[in-house]
């Protein structure tokens, strides 16, 4: 029929870290990077769902200051990589490594009576077929979300938002 498990408690060893750094490349210009590990063995076989060594990218440029109403515009562009897991505990399938990039743009505007947070992003700009190692749906096929559009519209409902002074970032 099917697989019968048995469960027993066992000695296991988890470690792992993350780092990040942020430079200013230029004026108006910044650099984030991001790196995260996770290490899991119970000494004698890999400890089940133990994501990939991940990175994260962003460079992000501050528009200068053009119109009134338009306060904190940025672009960036962002890439996630995950390298492939082939470290996997028995009856676990192996995953493929996988590069992801973005775009997005955002800007607050201060030209109506309350102000609005807008934020335009693609992610997946080339449609990449990825598997997530530690989703579900990988077990069975199903690929990760391929290019996707998002529109995000934050608006603060606050008193006296109007008394408060915003001024551009230059």
């Amino acid at each position: 029929a099917g697989q019968v498990y048995q469960f027993r408690q066992s000695e296991a060893f988890r470690a792992g870290g993350e780092v990040e750094v942020e430079f200013t490349i230029a004026p108006n210009t910044t650099l984030i990077a991001n790196l995260e590990y996770v290490y899991a063995t119970d000494f004698t076989y890999p400890l089940p769902y133990t994501p990939p060594a991940q990175s994260f990218i962003a460079l992000e440029y501050a528009l200068p200051y053009y119109w009134r109403g338009l306060h904190k515009t940025n672009l960036r562009l962002t890439n996630r990589s995950a390298a492939a897991q082939n470290r996997n505990s028995r009856n676990e399938l192996s995953t493929p490594g996988h590069s992801i990039y973005g775009l997005s743009l955002s800007t607050m505007l201060v030209a109506l009576p309350l102000p609005l947070s807008i934020t335009l992003q693609v992610h997946n700009i080339f449609d990449t077929k990825y598997w997530n190692h530690l989703s579900f749906y990988r077990t069975i096929e199903i690929p990760e979300p391929g290019r996707n559009y998002q529109l995000l519209v934050t608006i603060p409902f606050e008193r006296n938002i109007r008394t408060k002074q915003i001024r551009p970032e230059r």
